[in-house]
């Protein structure tokens, strides 16, 4: 166990294994033991079945990567907003990887984050709820810092050393990361329609017309407006807004 010593509340505790299935899991288990302090940060050198949206996997070479989970405890946050959870975590990810890559850096919706139109992070966030509020989350995270080959099935992912020509120490890419969680952390709780404006700032296609798919493999032409509340996607389709949760589109 150690700890991040610039931070407020997330890395406070950080447990760091050699192996885990998934960080997620891991910590889901320990919360149904006991109470974690929040800010708690799971991390796995080796994780060799995290998940993904929709039941994805997300692949990650063996001590090249980051793979970890975070435990927040956000009683302030209503269900109805829950959504903005993923904003800050997204936004902090970004954060993080433009101090080392100066290339654009989006946030495809609802959680990958591109850089060129590659995929360079996932974030998969599971939310516990109770009463009107949002108890506790855990924000899952695998960020691709040093991997150099992805093989056949990830050909559109790509890593910051890949893109750098180097590689980089992944504990100073941690403390960067928890440093950025940190900091939005606190704003969601101070300032929370800020992070909507900068969310919405850097959302990947965000007005511009582009490809859609259903799931029944039919395309439709459409632009990005927003992400609303309930982290649905607003696309203007033949100048109607329509509304769309993950289930029901896909990029092209």
């Amino acid at each position: 166990m150690s700890k991040i010593h610039n931070t407020r509340i997330v890395g406070k505790v950080l447990l760091e294994f050699d192996h885990l299935e998934s960080t997620n899991a891991y910590a889901r288990a320990l919360l149904q033991q006991s109470p974690l302090e929040e800010g708690t940060v799971v991390l796995a050198r080796d994780q060799s079945k995290g998940r993904g949206q929709l039941g994805t996997t997300w692949e990650s070479e063996p001590g090249k990567n980051l793979t970890l989970s975070i435990v927040l405890n956000p009683h302030f946050l209503a269900i109805s907003d829950q959504f903005r959870l993923n904003k800050i975590v997204a936004l902090s990810v970004r954060e993080a990887i433009m101090e080392y890559i100066p290339d654009e850096v989006k946030i495809k919706w609802p959680n990958d984050i591109l850089i060129n139109e590659k995929k360079v992070a996932g974030i998969l966030i599971q939310n516990i709820l109770k009463g009107s509020t949002v108890h506790t989350v855990i924000a899952g995270i695998g960020l691709n810092v040093n991997q150099q080959d992805f093989g056949p099935s990830l050909l559109t992912a790509t890593s910051l050393s890949q893109l750098l020509g180097n590689t980089l120490d992944l504990d100073e890419v941690l403390q960067t990361l928890l440093e950025r969680l940190d900091r939005y952390y606190e704003l969601l709780e101070l300032y929370p329609t800020r992070i909507d404006d900068v969310y919405h700032e850097h959302l990947y296609l965000r007005g511009i017309e582009s490809m859609f798919f259903t799931p029944d493999s039919s395309r439709f032409i459409g632009t990005i407006r927003t992400v609303d509340a309930q982290g649905r996607l607003e696309v203007i389709v033949k100048n109607e807004l329509k509304y769309f949760t993950l289930k029901e589109i896909k990029f092209a």
